[in-house]
């Protein structure tokens, strides 16, 4: 008789440790899009002879400064402005309300871009292999966010109001300088996808036990005791999690 109960019990912890359909959406929806982007490409003079039907666009030429005839764009909702030279985000972003993904992978950015708290309806934000030392107290008011990539920039730690990204489903941090990470991540209820690795860390926090719909973690390319190693790998029974 013991062996239905156990049966039911575990399909519902399991459910529990499924993401959203939403959370769902937006990956593949954003990988989509990526894709079809690859082969047809269409020009920004293309785009402006019916700016109201353009939602997605790709500009990529190593640039310093963006044209403007992007901010006409006004019904965009993917942007990918990846491989140029930014330092800074144009004002004219702000015009793109409506925008949902924004990806500036590859550029110069030193600072976060203080622009992007005026964007409630960003889903997702790719600032991937730029040059960012800190993350602002302001992050916090990016309520909406559920995707987050800061790979390869030069991050040591992060704001523990960080926990108030409360949508969050996946964060991307590996390969930056992190040696702390605070407990307040574990507030993170809806986080499915956290990569660590390749860091300088030693310890995280068991905090992290509370996560109870992660699904991956990763801590390779760090200094996880194999103690702290097994004590992860028991409070967190259904993540799969690399060391």
């Amino acid at each position: 008789m013991k062996t239905p109960l156990f049966a039911y019990l575990t399909i519902i912890m399991l459910l529990n440790h499924v993401p959203s359909f939403a959370q769902f959406e937006v990956h593949t929806t954003k990988r989509m899009v990526t894709q079809s982007s690859r082969t047809t490409e269409p020009s920004l003079q293309e785009l402006l002879q019916n700016p109201e039907s353009a939602f997605r666009f790709r500009y990529s030429q190593q640039a310093t400064t963006l044209p403007n005839g992007i901010w006409k764009l006004r019904k965009l909702r993917y942007l990918y402005l990846d491989g140029n030279q930014l330092e800074v985000i144009p004002e004219g972003i702000m015009q793109l309300q409506e925008l949902a993904v924004l990806s500036l992978e590859r550029n110069r950015l030193y600072d976060f871009p203080s622009i992007l708290f005026r964007m409630p309806n960003l889903i997702s934000l790719d600032l991937s292999q730029n040059r960012l030392q800190s993350l602002p107290q302001r992050i916090s008011e990016m309520h909406n966010l559920q995707e987050l990539s800061l790979e390869g920039n030069l991050l040591k730690t992060l704001p523990p109001n960080i926990k108030k990204l409360t949508s969050l489903g996946e964060l991307n941090l590996a390969n930056n300088r992190l040696e702390h990470i605070p407990i307040e991540i574990s507030e993170l209820r809806n986080l499915y996808s956290l990569n660590l690795s390749n860091n300088n860390l030693t310890k995280v926090p068991f905090e992290l036990e509370k996560l109870n719909k992660l699904l991956e973690l990763d801590l390779s390319g760090n200094k996880i005791s194999p103690e702290d190693q097994e004590t992860l790998k028991k409070l967190l029974p259904y993540t799969s999690i690399h060391f």
